[in-house]
């Protein structure tokens, strides 16, 4: 993959798809530890390139550099990820990762149901008055159109919300549209 045994900070960046700014901040933060030349310009080595390609593909699947650094730390990213045994921290940092979104989402989800639920109250139950946060008398309508352009994206992975599976606004689910009359 490499035909040089040293480059320079630019060479690296271009190498690996890295900026230099960021080659810089994982030095700073102990992450990468290159040699310097006479002229003090940083030299970095082959292994220093699979070391940054490898925490590349780790930030860019979802993971940070503290969860990257357990697993420099135990040599798990001396060889290239996909042509190599994973290292039994590197996956644990991922399910963990992944276990924290998890719990994420949910809080997310269940704040979301409950706000939803608050406005579909609202929208039923309460008169507008004048001129309302949302600038007209039809705060009702005026949400709903909001709340159209708001989640043009449909994802139906995510679940509706509501404790029951039911959107409890019936024109709006999590990040999935639905026709309104």
């Amino acid at each position: 993959m490499l035909k040089q045994t040293v480059m320079r900070i630019g060479e690296l960046a271009d190498l690996t798809g890295v900026s230099p700014r960021s080659l810089r901040y994982y030095e700073q933060q102990g992450l990468l530890a290159p040699q310097r030349a006479d002229n003090g310009y940083r030299a970095y080595d082959p292994l220093d390139a699979v070391r940054v390609a490898n925490i590349k593909e780790l930030l860019d699947a979802g993971l940070t550099l503290e969860d990257v650094r357990p697993a420099l730390e135990k040599g798990c990213l001396d060889a290239p990820l996909r042509q190599s045994a994973y290292c039994a921290e590197e996956l644990n940092m991922a399910t963990d990762r992944l276990a924290t979104l998890d719990d994420r989402i949910a809080a997310l989800q269940e704040l979301r149901g409950r706000l939803a639920k608050h406005i579909d109250e609202t929208v039923a139950t309460r008169p507008a008055v004048g001129e309302g946060w949302c600038g007209a008398p039809q705060r009702g309508q005026e949400f709903r159109r909001r709340a159209d352009q708001s989640f043009p994206a449909a994802d139906s992975r995510l679940v509706r919300a509501g404790p029951d599976e039911t959107p409890t606004v019936p024109w709006v689910t999590i990040g999935v549209r639905s026709d309104t009359s």
